[in-house]
Order: structure tokens, then C-alpha cells, then sequence
């Protein structure tokens, strides 16, 4: 396979001429520093350790653009990029193409964020998928800030917040350049039900943070307080939708006693934007005090303090639920057109017994993906948080059975203002 056809070209205020085959791209060149210059970022997915992956989607936003632009790459190729320490440091999309997706076109100069908006679909090792983010299942995101100087030069790091909260950036004490050579690497931890193909999970409750793939990482656990995080099933899930949510916390170190006392106080507060959003902020500290350990009073004290923001969209006054109950035989796909009717939420649910993998996304009235996720079985569930009155989008959805002789029952569910 050529290497054109693993890379997708996004052309941002550029014209691209396609005809049988080749792509002529009319706009600017790295190193352009003239008014209206662009330049290019290639970005390279892989695993928790070294291993390549095809099918990751990406947003960008910041410098000149009037909104985030998103890039879904195809297909379902993995193969290790090189030797190396896990999580490897560096890419390479020279001369190993798996994973490796290209955006041209950026305005020079700027300062661009970029995160996971579509994961790699699922495989007999990771049966589930992959989180947006690495370090265990319920890791909270990871990000890219890519600066492009008016020279056309690109410094970029990745910076990645584990379960527990630890931060690793990567290149650690340097950055990517944004090439083929050196590609902006992302991390994505793989993903299976808790216990499955003998896995080890993280604390054993069978919740977020246990869906391993592999031996748990001394940060895997995620704040057992913070668990009613807005962003569900996973932390990092918040990431699927065109809203942001920041989730932080520090965590204090377990101590055994002979007797526990625990005080929790929470504070929330929400503020109406002006756009008829709400900003919720939730704070809370949880005290524990044993009575028996190594403090001057005999006892241990551990404090745990987290703050959750988030910004949701206005609800709208009524909304609209669709359901389509289909029946197929093997596998099937399918497209539906969606208008809305008043601005606010989106969300679509696709629900399969006896499904192998399942594929759902919505995408704009362009053809742009907007959000896309995968599932091995039972249903999936992607949501746009905010959309306009009178929008135009589609739902496409895609489903495998493992009862090839038979019709198997599947449904869609899309709700929307």
C-alpha cells in the first residue's frame, strides 16, 4: 500500500484539484514567512506502547481559524513503529505510514490545540477500543499545543493527564517538529471489559478505570469521589463532544488504621453564559483521619481536594426522539439525515445483541466527521453538545453480527431539539 493512502490531506482556505489519482494542492509551503503562508503538521497514533493505529480522528483549533477544523483517517492497520521504551517517544511517518495522518494548510504563524475526537476501532486484544488519552481506561485527556513561528517552523508537545492526575508531556525535554520524520505522537490506552482475556484490573470495582487490556499503571486509578464526573462512561469521554470539559484533583496516599472517621463537603455553583449556557463549577474536599498511625497525634490525616467545571449547552424547551428498529443479516450500514428544529444537543445510540463491532458518527452537513466511536457489543452512544436551530446533519452508522445465517435486530436512536 502507497503512502498517499494512509494520509488525509485537510485543506484549510487552499483549493485541492483531485483527478484520477493525484492531488494537486494549491497554497502555502513550511518555511513561508509572506502573508497568507501555511504549512503542514503530520501526526502519527499509536498505542499505549509502540504499536501503530490506523482509524484515529483529530481536532484542531486556535490561530486564525473561525472554528475547529476535524480529520478522520481510515482503515484498521497496527505495526510496531520501532525499539523503544513505552511509551515511545518518537514517530516516524517517513518510511512506516501506519497511523500517520496529514493536515495542510495552517496559517502562519499561530498557536494551534489538537486532541482525539475518534478512536481506532476494537480487536481481538483490545475488544473495546481505545481511550482518547493513555495511562489506563479512565484517563482524563490528552492535547497537543503545536506553535507555528512566522518562519513556518513547528514546536509542538503532547500533554497527557493519567487517571490519578499525573501529567507526562512527551517529547520529555524536547518537542516535535510536525513532520514526516517527526510526527506529533499520539498515546491511546487500549480498552476491554474489566477482567477479560485475563487482564488485571486497576482497583478491582469493575468501574471506569478497570477496563485494562494489560498490567495497570501505578497511576491507573482514578478519584473514587470524582466519579460522578459530568463526562460518562469514561473521563476522557467529554472529548467526543464540540464542548470542553476540564477535570482536575490531587489525591492523598491510603493509610490503614484501626478506625476511620471521613468528612466530604462539596460546593457547586453555576453560572448562566450569555448564550444561554450553564458553567457548573463543583468543588470538594473529603478529610481522613485514623486513629491509629505515624502523625505527632497518633493519627493519619489525608486530604483530597478536586474541581470539576463544565460548560453545557443551553437545553432546549422540547425534544425530538427517532427511532429506527432495523433487521439485517451479517453486517449492515446505514445513513440517516437529521434537521433540527431548535438549537441545542444532539445525540445518537446505536444498540446491537449479538453484535461483533459496531461503528457510529455524526457528521455535518459537509461530510466532516463530528464525533465517531466503536463498540464491540451492547450499544454506543455519541453526542454533540451544542448545534444550531434548523441544522443539517447525518448519522451513519455501520454494524456486524456474529450470526451470519440469520436476520439479527439492531436499533438507532437519535434525539434532538
Amino acid at each position: 500500500m502507497t503512502f498517499l493512502t494512509h494520509r488525509l490531506r485537510l485543506l484549510i482556505s487552499t483549493v485541492v484539484i483531485v483527478a484520477c489519482g493525484c492531488a494537486l494542492f494549491l497554497g502555502g509551503t513550511r518555511g513561508m514567512a509572506a502573508s497568507g503562508a501555511t504549512v503542514s503538521i503530520t501526526v502519527q497514533t499509536m498505542d499505549s506502547c509502540k504499536q501503530a493505529l490506523d482509524g484515529a480522528g483529530y481536532s484542531l483549533s486556535g490561530g486564525s481559524l473561525a472554528a475547529p477544523i476535524t480529520a478522520t483517517s481510515t482503515g484498521t492497520g497496527k505495526g510496531s513503529v520501532a525499539l523503544g521504551t513505552c511509551p515511545l517517544q518518537k514517530g516516524n511517518c517517513a518510511t512506516f505510514h501506519i497511523g500517520c495522518l496529514t493536515l495542510d494548510g495552517l496559517p502562519v504563524p499561530g498557536v494551534y490545540t489538537m486532541h482525539v475526537v475518534t478512536t481506532p476501532p476494537g480487536n481481538v486484544a483490545n475488544p473495546e477500543g481505545y481511550a482518547a488519552c493513555q495511562g489506563g481506561s479512565a484517563c482524563q485527556k490528552e492535547e497537543a499545543t503545536i506553535t507555528v513561528a512566522a518562519d513556518g517552523s513547528v514546536q509542538a508537545t503532547v500533554t497527557n493527564v493519567y487517571p490519578d492526575g499525573f501529567v507526562l508531556t512527551t517529547p520529555v525535554g524536547g518537542s516535535f517538529a510536525g513532520t514526516a520524520a517527526d510526527p506529533i505522537v499520539f498515546h491511546l490506552f487500549g480498552l476491554a471489559a474489566p477482567g477479560s482475556n485475563g487482564a488485571a484490573q486497576c482497583d478491582a470495582d469493575g468501574d471506569a478505570d478497570d477496563h485494562s487490556t494489560g498490567t495497570p499503571s501505578s497511576h491507573c486509578g482514578y478519584p473514587e469521589a470524582q466519579e460522578a464526573t459530568p463526562c460518562q462512561p469514561y473521563p476522557w469521554s467529554c472529548a467526543f463532544d464540540t464542548g470542553t470539559t476540564t477535570t482536575t484533583g490531587s489525591g492523598g496516599s491510603t493509610t490503614s488504621g484501626s478506625s476511620t472517621t471521613t468528612t466530604t463537603s462539596n460546593s457547586t455553583t453555576s453560572t448562566a453564559t450569555a448564550t444561554g449556557g450553564v458553567t457548573t463549577t463543583t468543588s470538594s474536599t473529603t478529610t481522613s483521619t485514623s486513629s491509629a498511625g505515624t502523625t505527632a497525634g497518633g493519627g493519619v490525616t489525608t486530604t483530597s481536594t478536586s474541581t470539576t467545571t463544565s460548560s453545557s449547552a443551553a437545553a432546549c424547551v422540547s425534544q425530538a426522539t427517532i427511532t429506527w428498529p432495523w433487521r439485517a443479516t451479517g453486517s449492515d450500514s446505514r445513513t440517516k439525515h437529521v434537521r433540527t428544529v431548535l438549537a441545542g444537543p444532539l445525540s445518537a445510540t446505536l444498540s446491537a445483541s449479538g453484535a461483533t463491532s459496531m461503528q457510529i458518527s455524526i457528521q455535518d452537513a459537509s461530510g466532516n466527521t463530528m464525533v465517531s466511536r466503536s463498540a464491540t457489543h451492547g450499544s454506543v452512544t455519541v453526542s454533540v453538545r451544542s448545534l444550531p436551530a434548523n441544522a443539517s446533519v447525518y448519522v451513519v452508522e455501520s454494524v456486524s453480527f456474529a450470526n451470519t445465517a440469520a436476520k439479527s435486530s439492531y436499533t438507532l436512536v437519535v434525539t434532538h431539539c
